[in-house]
């Protein structure tokens, strides 16, 4: 459920809307809102896509999660 959250902030912050992202990556609207509310397993080749999608690699999307749950964790 965090990796969704996660998801769909990094989403949000960029403006966009689930129908881009699905559009850009190639991924039903139904996968892009089943992976925000972690109802969906999320595959390396999916986050690849959904990570292609907000124009970062998979690597950042992670570095990012990371960051987030560091900071919610210490309070910073």
């Amino acid at each position: 459920m965090e990796l969704g959250r996660h998801l769909r902030q990094l989403r949000l912050d960029l403006s966009l809307g689930e129908e881009q992202v699905a559009t850009r990556s190639g991924l039903q609207i139904e996968v892009i809102r089943a992976l925000e509310l972690g109802q969906h397993a999320a595959d390396v080749d999916t986050l690849r896509s959904f990570a292609q999608a907000l124009d970062m690699g998979l690597g950042e999307l992670f570095t990012l999660w990371e960051r987030q749950v560091l900071a919610r964790r210490w309070g910073v």
